[in-house]
């Protein structure tokens, strides 16, 4: 395949009429009517890009797709994908919109917020750069929060480092960015915390989220469709709001029984006794605790507690099963490793009898170490 086109993939509009599924179309998993996609198909220096009211119901496999397990949207872009007559670099990327029309707001004028809760799943081959979050004034970027690597950046205008947010960038581990823009300041976070303030005045602000692949076929190999920067989006919210999981409704549900693929001593009923002094722990890649609601429920969040958990960052997946045998992953990242309390993970709405936690060791070890979990009804 030539250098600057990508197969469009399936492009899928729904039918009149129709019925759609849980998450046939990534409009169902995120809010997008304040936002357009751009995409690295089309034409030469003439990518497509979609609007609402079609956005509403449009997806394009690979490149814009709700995730098998709703959980996110697929932001892909590959080193030969098409790219607008101003950039090098293709993007399957959302651009801020007020309405029908692109948005254009002042950095000296109100309060503009953009919060971003998404997963880096691949970056490109020779150069591995990705944006994965920008505030643009005019045709320009003003800041963006940049991976090189194993670093993320926060840039300021030409200056690509302009602040080093962790050299502890790591891909498949969920974490979540945020702009700020008032009073001709920029503030960024990085989970939460400040991560870089910078000067700014413009007039022509907007915010962008999404995968903007920084590497094309003159610097990244090979030059084909099965190289690309990609992110899942879970959570994006404009406004003064953070994409955060909802506290959990209801009582948590009960649980019937825990087992596990080992312990130390430390069993995995530990989980279940409301002392955060106890815990259950088992050591290596893809151990995991098993609960057992009894019967089929519907499941919405998962609280957990983790053992040295305002020291350290544990890796793991969340997954559910009605019959303890075929599984499916709702969750997939990393604890905040700032906290001993139990945090919350929210999961697509499903009916499951079981819930798994498998876990990939922490920041400190190959452990695994639970102290406390409760399992929540759907909303």
């Amino acid at each position: 395949m030539a250098a600057g086109t990508v197969a469009a993939g399936a492009l899928v509009v729904a039918a009149p009429g129709s019925v759609a599924a849980a998450c046939d179309f990534p409009a169902q998993v995120l809010d997008l009517r304040n936002w357009k996609i751009q995409l690295p198909i089309g034409g030469e220096e003439d990518p497509d890009e979609v609007k609402q009211p079609a956005l509403a119901t449009y997806r394009v496999d690979p490149w814009f797709v709700a995730d098998a397990g709703c959980g996110g949207v697929r932001f892909r872009a590959a080193v030969n994908g098409v790219t607008t007559s101003g950039s090098n670099y293709p993007r399957s990327e959302l651009r801020e919109m007020n309405g029908t029309q692109n948005a254009a707001w002042s950095s000296t004028s109100g309060t503009h917020v953009m919060t971003v809760d998404q997963t880096v799943t691949r970056l490109p081959n020779d150069k591995p750069h990705l944006v994965v979050g920008q505030i643009h004034g005019g045709d320009d970027d003003i800041s963006v929060f940049r991976v090189e690597g194993s670093k993320l950046y926060v840039t300021n205008g030409d200056n690509a480092h302009y602040k080093l947010v962790t050299d502890d960038f790591r891909l498949n581990t969920r974490f979540q960015v945020k702009f700020v823009v008032s009073g001709g300041k920029i503030n960024a976070y990085y989970n939460g915390a400040p991560a870089a303030t910078l000067s700014a005045s413009f007039s022509t602000g907007y915010f962008k989220a999404g995968a903007y692949t920084q590497a094309n076929c003159g610097n990244s190999s090979p030059c084909g469709a099965g190289n690309y920067g990609e992110t899942i989006i879970h959570k994006v919210a404009l406004g003064d709001s953070t994409p955060q999981p909802e506290p959990p409704t209801g009582t948590p549900l009960p649980v019937s029984a825990v087992t596990a693929s080992g312990h130390d001593g430390n069993v995995p009923g530990n989980t279940l006794d409301g002392d955060l002094a106890t815990r259950w722990s088992d050591e290596g890649d893809g151990v995991w605790i098993r609960y057992d609601l009894g019967s089929a429920r519907a499941v919405g969040a998962v609280k957990l507690a983790w053992h040295k958990g305002d020291t350290r960052r544990h890796d793991f997946r969340i997954q559910t099963s009605t019959d303890g045998t075929a599984w499916t992953d709702r969750f997939s990242g990393s604890s905040a490793g700032t906290t001993l309390q139990s945090e919350t993970y929210d999961i697509p709405d499903t009916s499951a009898r079981y819930v798994r936690v498998v876990g990939y060791g922490n920041t400190g070890n190959d452990w695994t170490s639970i102290t406390e979990t409760s399992i929540h009804p759907a909303a």
